[in-house]
């Protein structure tokens, strides 16, 4: 008896830890990438090649004023997460972005299950490794999302600190007696503005979401709370603050309908199969079961459209879709306690069914995270050994070859052939050389081969990780 209750106990500890451990691992297996190199660095606009290294406090703070008072440069506007990228982009913090990350993407899931399934206590180890699953297979750049360091500021942390705004609003919604005092009205009031500065498709989806939410109230004749109002008028002045900073963005009346064209195509290829999935769920429940269907899932799925199709504004990039899909999910989730009734037996066809297909997924994406983590700690060796023999101007082979979007190195701009380019200028601070020229190789690596080298030594020698990275360098060509 005592190991029959054990063993349930334990499988649902591991549920809730493997998915934790592995991301740890992934996020410090992903190296500085792409725009980690320039946030090192002290930054006058983000067009001009880099100077100098970020040397203190005040550097970080005028280099975020910096990008905020020229939004024409590209600058965005997020003045909070601009800010986060300079602190966790400091020479030698990684690592601790690295625990920082794992507990926010912990956050996050914990609060992806929260909104779908409505209290924190009955969030069960089978559905927390299913939310990791879904967000895992169905985001488009699951690695510059959520591996890649300025990627998951963006998108990662602003999420989640949306997700965790919402939280009053939804027990409000629920429990029109909720109620909270001055204290967390003003933190709410906080908590709103940095989440409307954050990201801007999310920030328009829960503005909108908050007009419905408010309407609703409206019709139904319920009173207004104070957390209400101010966390609205946070997350608007916050909003009001990040439009005024990225009006560069702005598409234009021209390429709007070309833009729109583009999010319609995206969305059919990227949400076609959960909105599918939630449709039938939704006939399902309405048509043929006869329920009325709670009005918290259509206001999920409104987010998820605004925040998409907002797209069509500005520029439309994979990494900006987490959001939508984050949304969908959590709409699949809450539809998912109308079919608890269903036998167990086609919940476990179902369940593995999916996890089969994750496998795969897993397997390949694992794959390429190590190979280029790899291929990136040989060429920085590579640097690392020419520096010490004296040459300042080092050309090394580019790009990292990357395959799989589950890698946070993948699609990412690598060193290029402009030793004056404002990622090479920042990358040769970074390691400390006058110039990085990048010559370009070809897509493939034998790492088979590299490892069999080196394992043709002695055994002794097998500790000293450092002789792989050699051969590696060497060996990267095409095969």
């Amino acid at each position: 008896m005592t190991n029959k209750r054990i063993l349930p106990k334990i499988v649902g500890a591991l549920m809730f830890a493997f998915p934790v451990l592995f991301f740890f691992l992934f996020n410090a297996l992903t190296p500085y990438w792409w725009d980690d190199f320039p946030n090192m660095c002290f930054t006058v606009s983000w067009s001009i090649p880099r100077e100098r290294l970020i040397g203190s406090f005040q550097d970080m703070m005028q280099s975020t004023r910096n990008l905020y008072a020229n939004p024409i440069l590209v600058g965005n506007g997020r003045v909070f997460i601009n800010f986060l990228q300079f602190v966790f982009c400091a020479p030698g913090n990684k690592i601790i972005f690295d625990v920082c990350n794992t507990i926010v993407y912990t956050l996050f899931i914990t609060l992806v299950c929260y909104h779908g399934i409505g209290s924190f206590k009955k969030i069960s180890p089978p559905v927390f490794l299913f939310v990791n699953i879904a967000v895992w297979l169905l985001t488009p750049a699951w690695g510059q999302d959520f591996l890649w360091l300025t990627g998951s500021l963006n998108y990662l942390w602003a999420l989640t600190s949306a997700l965790l705004f919402l939280v009053p609003y939804r027990k409000k919604c629920v429990d029109n007696a909720f109620r909270q005092n001055v204290a967390f009205s003003v933190l709410l009031f906080v908590a709103g503005v940095i989440t409307g500065w954050g990201i801007q498709n999310l920030a328009g989806g829960i503005c909108v979401l908050l007009a419905g939410y408010f309407i609703r109230k409206f019709f139904r004749k319920e009173k207004i709370c104070l957390f209400e109002i101010l966390g609205t008028i946070g997350i608007l002045t916050g909003f009001c603050f990040l439009l005024s900073a990225s009006t560069a963005q702005f598409a234009g009346i021209g390429d709007l309908a070309v833009n729109f064209a583009k999010a319609l195509l995206n969305f059919i290829r990227y949400c076609g199969i959960p909105v599918c999935i939630i449709l039938v769920m939704g006939i399902e429940i309405f048509w043929f079961r006869r329920n009325k269907i709670d009005v918290l899932p259509l206001g999920y799925c409104l987010i998820s459209l605004v925040s998409f199709f907002s797209l069509a504004l500005g520029y439309i990039t994979e990494r900006a879709l987490l959001v939508p899909i984050v949304f969908l999910i959590i709409s699949g989730l809450y539809l998912l306690r109308y079919f608890y009734g269903i036998q167990r037996r086609y919940w476990v066809f179902v369940y593995t069914v999916v996890f089969c297909i994750f496998l795969s997924s897993f397997y390949s994406g694992g794959q390429d995270i190590v190979r280029s983590f790899v291929l990136s700690k040989a060429r920085e060796e590579f640097i690392y050994t020419e520096r010490e023999r004296g040459i300042s101007d080092i050309y090394v082979k580019t790009p990292i070859p990357v395959k799989d979007s589950h890698s946070g190195l993948f699609g990412g701009v690598d060193i290029l052939s402009n030793p004056d380019s404002v990622h090479n200028t920042a990358k040769s601070l970074y390691y400390g050389v006058r110039s990085l020229n990048g010559v370009r190789t070809g897509d493939k690596s034998n790492l088979g081969s590299s490892f069999g080298v080196f394992f043709k030594s002695p055994p002794k020698e097998w500790l000293s990780i450092k002789r792989l990275f050699p051969i590696v360098y060497q060996n990267w060509v095409d095969e």
